[in-house]
């Protein structure tokens, strides 16, 4: 599926999934906007070394990414890698923790804020 078509039909879907939960009652946790992307990247998680994958969101306090999660474990420390030096314009490796894993893969919350991976991100 070409990545425009990966968007729109994740946008949709999103869309619908939030009308459901908003007419069960069930408010968004999240207290910043998810941003959709199909961007290369890479994790270093330290038993493991480093991981190819793909953020799928973001937003200005964390991001998920599409990896396999079965080996990586709640509430350690990754650190995210440029994959690509034509979007990411040397950015340091931005620390996160694990929050979140689901079968597609985990969301991530920054330690510290990472304006310049944010900007970049949103440019793309």
């Amino acid at each position: 599926m070409p990545a425009h078509s990966y968007v729109v039909s994740t946008m949709a879907h999103n869309a619908r999934k939030q009308t459901y939960r908003e007419s069960l009652g069930i408010m968004e946790r999240r207290h910043q906007t998810r941003s959709l992307t199909n961007t290369p990247t890479r994790i270093s998680y330290e038993p493991l070394g480093i991981i190819s994958a793909h953020i799928r969101n973001f937003s200005q306090n964390g991001l998920f990414v599409e990896l396999d999660p079965a080996k990586l474990k709640l509430n350690h420390t990754v650190e995210i890698i440029a994959e690509s030096l034509s979007y990411m314009r040397a950015i340091a490796p931005v620390k996160a923790i694990i929050v979140r894993s689901t079968p597609k893969g985990i969301g991530l919350s920054f330690l510290e804020p990472c304006p310049r991976l944010i900007d970049t991100l949103s440019s793309l």
